[in-house]
C-alpha cells in the first residue's frame, strides 16, 4: 500500500510541473505576441501616415487628370478619374482618422471573420509592394549605369584632351589607365563644377 501510495504522489508531482510549464509556455507565449503587437503598432503607426499622405496626392492628381479630360471632352473617362480621386480620397482620410491599435484591431476582425478576403487582400498587396520595388530598384540602377557611363565618358574626354594640348599624361604608358589615375581627375573635376 505504500508502494502504490508513492506512486500516486509520483504522478501528482508530475502532473503538478506539467500544469506549470504548460502555464509557463502560455505565459511566454502571451508575452511575445505582446511583443510582437507593439512593433506591429510601431510599424503601422508610421507607415499610416505615409501611406496617408501618398494616397492624398495620388487623390489631387486624379482630381487634375479628371478636369483636364473633362475640358478635353473625355467625360466618361473623367467621371472615372473623378470617382478614383474621391476613393484615394476617402481611404486617405479614413487612414490619418485612426490610430494604429483601432486599423490592427480592424485588421484583426477582419481576418477572423473574412480570412478569404483578408488574404486576398494581403496577397494582392504584396505583389503590388513586389511590383513597385521591383519597379524602382530597376529605375534606379538604370540612373546609376548611365551615371557611371557618363563619368567615365568624361574622365576619358578629360585625357584625350589634356593628351592632345601636350600636357602631362598620368596613364601607365600601355595605353590603359589604372584606377588611380581616373579617382584624383574625376574628383579634381566634381570640385570645380561645384563651385
Amino acid at each position: 500500500m505504500g508502494q502504490r501510495r508513492d506512486n500516486n504522489e509520483s504522478t501528482e508531482e508530475g502532473r503538478q510541473q506539467s500544469r506549470e510549464v504548460t502555464q509557463q509556455g502560455q505565459q511566454k507565449a502571451s508575452e511575445y505576441a505582446q511583443q510582437g503587437r507593439e512593433q506591429a503598432k510601431g510599424q503601422i503607426a508610421t507607415q499610416k501616415e505615409r501611406a496617408s499622405g501618398e494616397l492624398h496626392g495620388i487623390s489631387q492628381a486624379l482630381q487634375k487628370t479628371a478636369e483636364q479630360l473633362k475640358e478635353q471632352d473625355q467625360e466618361p473617362i473623367g467621371r472615372y478619374a473623378d470617382q478614383a480621386s474621391e476613393q484615394a480620397e476617402k481611404l486617405s482620410t479614413y487612414l490619418s482618422e485612426r490610430n494604429a491599435e483601432q486599423l490592427l484591431n480592424e485588421a484583426e476582425n477582419l481576418a477572423r471573420n473574412k480570412p478569404a478576403i483578408f488574404l486576398g487582400g494581403a496577397f494582392v498587396i504584396g505583389v503590388a509592394a513586389a511590383r513597385f520595388l521591383k519597379s524602382s530598384a530597376g529605375q534606379r540602377e538604370e540612373f546609376d549605369v548611365r551615371q557611371s557611363a557618363k563619368e567615365l565618358g568624361s574622365s576619358a574626354t578629360g585625357k584625350n584632351l589634356e593628351s592632345q594640348s601636350g600636357g602631362e599624361s598620368r596613364s601607365s604608358g600601355s595605353g590603359v589607365s589604372s584606377l588611380d589615375d581616373e579617382v584624383p581627375s574625376y574628383q579634381a573635376r566634381g570640385r570645380t563644377e561645384q563651385s
